[in-house]
């Protein structure tokens, strides 16, 4: 993100990250938390698979951002997805190989396998404000 925060006509590079990257998700994130008065910390992890994702969810939500995928619903169909796409993990199969998904609200199943592009993983930890 570009400034001109002294309106000076001299524009300078923020420290904030820009795109679609895991640093541009975790700020995204807490920032959109945060104007809605919930506390969260995102953390970035790039080690998460189907058979210890239950180990990362037991202390957050955990999330995805993918590109170049395929996902399948209970009906097996598939629809592929070029571009990066953000995702919410519901959990995992019984057999522990592909994730389960939330994509706009509707549930799929995300083989880790079929991912082509870049993946990121964050999980996000919701503090309780009372």
């Amino acid at each position: 993100v570009w400034s001109d925060g002294d309106n000076d006509g001299k524009f300078e590079w923020m420290e904030k990250p820009f795109g679609n990257n895991e640093l541009q998700m975790k700020y995204r994130w807490e920032s959109y938390c945060k104007e809605y008065g919930i506390s969260c910390k995102v953390t970035i992890n790039r080690l998460v698979t189907p058979k210890n994702y239950s180990s990362f969810a037991s202390k957050g939500a955990v999330s995805v951002l993918c590109s170049n995928f395929t996902l399948y619903n209970d009906k097996k169909q598939s629809t592929h997805v070029k571009n990066g796409h953000f995702m919410t993990i519901t959990g995992v199969t019984k057999d522990e190989t592909k994730y389960i998904v939330s994509s706009w609200g509707e549930k799929y199943y995300l083989d880790p396998k079929d991912i082509k592009g870049f993946r990121y993983y964050q999980m996000i930890t919701y503090r309780k404000i009372f």
